[in-house]
């Protein structure tokens, strides 16, 4: 699977605790900040912002968190894949592939 872009998507609220869950449990600000990102997702991730109600996720976006997070540990990936696992069975439509694309670009 090619993680390719998706165009205005909005998370669910179970979402959305799901995306905070995982950016407290590997502590993004502090293995992203080095790294300068445009998209809504990320300034989320980064600059620890609410992450926007609608937003997009292009290809460069995916192919930059793969690169970030190469830099955790094992124990710490496999927690926030798990927590990514769960939410692609959980969901559907764009909020699904946005978790899919997750999953495969994580």
């Amino acid at each position: 699977m090619t993680c390719q872009t998706i165009k205005d998507i909005s998370l669910s609220s179970e979402g959305k605790k799901s995306f905070e869950a995982i950016t407290e449990k590997i502590k993004l600000g502090k293995y992203l900040k080095p790294i300068m990102l445009g998209g809504g997702l990320f300034n989320a991730l980064v600059h620890d912002k609410a992450i926007p109600q609608v937003f997009t996720v292009t290809s460069t976006d995916w192919l930059t968190i793969t690169q970030a997070m190469k830099s955790l540990d094992i124990i710490t990936n496999n927690i926030v894949r798990m927590e990514i696992a769960k939410m692609m069975l959980d969901t559907k439509g764009k909020e699904k592939t946005f978790w899919m694309n997750m999953y495969e670009c994580y």
